[in-house]
């Protein structure tokens, strides 16, 4: 530990509340996150348990042990005194280990679970990863076209991703159960089918925090994927018709517990 940066960093008070948001991959916490931060009032929701980033953030607070991460990065700058992050049951597990070191050390005061209600597309949109696509619609149109046209169906990468992503869901509620705040449940679908301002109203409520009159926002990023995601997620489907099925059927019981978006 660098002992001075550690003294620095521990001598700020923390964050008064605190945000987490589970996420499994390729379910727009990206969007959310730049939807809560661009409040003002929900904090910066960045990835800080990610275990390809606490090395780098670890060496720049100072910090000794995992305790000490955690006391540090309740200390960074919070907008409207939220300490905000990002994670998923991965992150969480490699990191912690148990959910209950977890729950201990970090101690959420409200949680987001965030999901996608279409597995299969979730899984296409993941598996296009692996052969270089981008990540969020941001860039030059023609070059995100050509990227899209180089896209090949290899049914075993988007096999490989539906099985790891319904493996998270699991691991996730087994997280949530760990932690004593009743999670907000959304899915991509649902906080697309809602605008930014009445997303980020619903969030703040959930955690306690009084929005002030909100600007349209624009989370600056767009849905990638249209007509070649379909088509490879067709073709996954009709290719492994019974796995879906199974899947599908298991995942009933998480769908039906989401929340919203009707009266938000």
């Amino acid at each position: 530990p660098d002992e001075a940066r550690r003294a620095a960093g521990l001598a700020r008070a923390p964050a008064p509340r605190s945000l987490a948001v589970l996420f499994t991959p390729r379910s727009g916490s990206s969007r959310l996150g730049a939807i809560l931060e661009a409040t003002g009032a929900l904090g910066r929701p960045v990835e800080a348990f990610n275990p390809e980033f606490v090395p780098r953030l670890a060496r720049r607070w100072g910090a000794g042990g995992l305790d000490d991460y955690v006391a540090l990065a309740r200390r960074q700058e919070a907008p409207g005194g939220v300490w905000s992050f990002e994670a998923t049951p991965s992150h969480l597990w490699r990191l912690f280990g148990a959910p209950r070191r977890f729950a201990a050390l970090a101690a959420p005061d409200a949680v987001v679970w965030l999901l996608r209600e279409d597995i299969v597309a979730q899984a296409v949109s993941s598996a296009r990863r692996l052969q270089g696509g981008p990540d969020h619609h941001r860039g030059d149109e023609a070059e995100v076209a050509a990227a899209e046209e180089a896209l090949l169906y290899r049914p075993r990468d988007i096999l490989a991703r539906l099985l790891t992503l319904r493996a998270l869901e699991r691991a996730g509620e087994r997280w949530l159960a760990a932690l004593a705040p009743r999670p907000l449940r959304l899915s991509a679908e649902r906080t697309l089918a809602v605008p930014p301002e009445a997303l980020a109203a619903r969030v703040a409520a959930h955690a306690g925090v009084a929005l002030p009159p909100l600007p349209p926002l624009d989370p600056g990023h767009r849905k990638l994927g249209g007509e070649r995601n379909a088509e490879f997620a067709r073709r996954f489907r009709r290719d492994r018709a019974a796995l879906v099925r199974l899947v599908e059927r298991g995942r009933r019981p998480l769908l039906a517990a989401l929340d919203g978006p009707e009266g938000w």
